[in-house]
Order: C-alpha cells, then structure tokens, then sequence
C-alpha cells in the first residue's frame, strides 16, 4: 500500500513496516545459525558440495573420498614442498585430468578449515556500496569465514583431516605473503625503470 510521509500516522506505519523487516530479516538469521548449530552438533555438513577429497555419506557427514582422497594428498605435499599454485594446476590436469577454473579457486579450496579438521561459515559480508550506500553481500577472499569451529563437542575433527594445523598456517601465510607481494609500492627508483612491471612479477 502507498504510505503518506506527509502525515504522521503515515510515518509510524512506515517506521513499524521497517522495523518490521528488520525483524524478520533478523529471525532469518537467527534460524540459519541454529540449523548450523544443530547439525555441527551431529558432526553433519551443511551445503550440497563437499570439499575436493572428501563425499558426503547418506546420513550427511564427511568422509575421504577413495577416488579423489589420494589425488589430494598428493596435491598438498607437492604445494608443501613446491609452494607454486601454476604449476599445481598444470599437475591436476597432466597427471588427473582435474581442471581447476584458475588460481584463487584452488587457493579457496585449500585453505578451506575443512580440511583440517574444521567447519568455517559465513563465506561473506557486509559491506556498503559505494555507489549507492545500500549494503550488499561481497564474498570473502579465501581462508576468511566469519567464524570457524575446529573441533566437535568431545574435542575432536569434525572430519579426517587432509592438512594439519602447521600446514595450514604455512599455507595461509604463504597466501598472505604473495598477497603483500602483489601490493607493494613501487620504489622510486623503479618508476623511473622502462619496464612497466618492474615490482610487481616475481621471477
């Protein structure tokens, strides 16, 4: 229905129609979390997709994957050892015919807590639109959830664990350190250099 602004009973009735949409948008939210909530506590996975080494059983946990388990293993002691995302790509479709969509998406399956044992939610936030101000959902890079739970009620995994919590900490900072990389300055003396990269690739 159209509401008056102009009078006052038209801006209560607006004021109680937003606070009612906050109302519910919050009770939404509460809802999610206590699903969340109640299928961490029977060790369940939310979500239709399980992480690459790992399927998901009829009764909803997760478990190694015989086919894809060994692949991924094999996956994290090459990156242990070689830390390069490139050529770990090149590696997947060579050797398994397993075509990652690039780098980052990789990077986000890696440095999933699932992985480790753990259950991350909240793969996005909240962030104004520049443009418009409204706020908009923007996903977070990878390795960021909003909050992470890394062991059930009786202290343990949720799932086998394909990375240990040191190589998951080695993962992530080397992450972090390529970040740093890609958005350092550049020094006075290289924006004097012809070469326009000069800075920014690392050999």
């Amino acid at each position: 229905p159209r509401v008056d602004l102009s009078t006052s009973f038209g801006r209560v009735f607006a004021g109680v129609m937003g606070e009612l949409a906050v109302l519910e948008v919050e009770q939404l939210s509460e809802r999610v979390k206590l699903g969340h909530d109640r299928r961490r506590s029977e060790r369940k996975v939310f979500g239709p997709k399980p992480p690459f080494g790992y399927r998901k059983t009829p009764e909803g946990y997760l478990e190694p994957d015989p086919d894809e388990w060994p692949i991924a293993q094999a996956a994290v002691a090459r990156f242990l050892k070689d830390p390069h995302w490139t050529p770990l790509l090149g590696w997947f479709e060579a050797e398994h015919g397993i075509r990652w969509a690039n780098n980052y998406a990789i990077r986000r399956w890696m440095l999933n807590p699932a992985l480790a044992g753990g259950r991350g939610y909240g793969t996005s936030r909240d962030v104004p639109d520049p443009e418009t101000g409204k706020v908009i959902k923007k996903r977070r890079g990878p390795g960021d959830f909003e909050t992470i739970y890394w062991e059930d009620s009786n202290n343990e995994p949720f799932q086998t664990p394909l990375l240990s919590f040191e190589d998951l900490a080695f993962i992530n900072a080397i992450c972090e350190a390529n970040a740093a990389q890609a958005t350092r300055r550049i020094s006075k003396s290289a924006k004097k250099s012809p070469h326009v990269l000069t800075g920014l690739v690392r050999c």
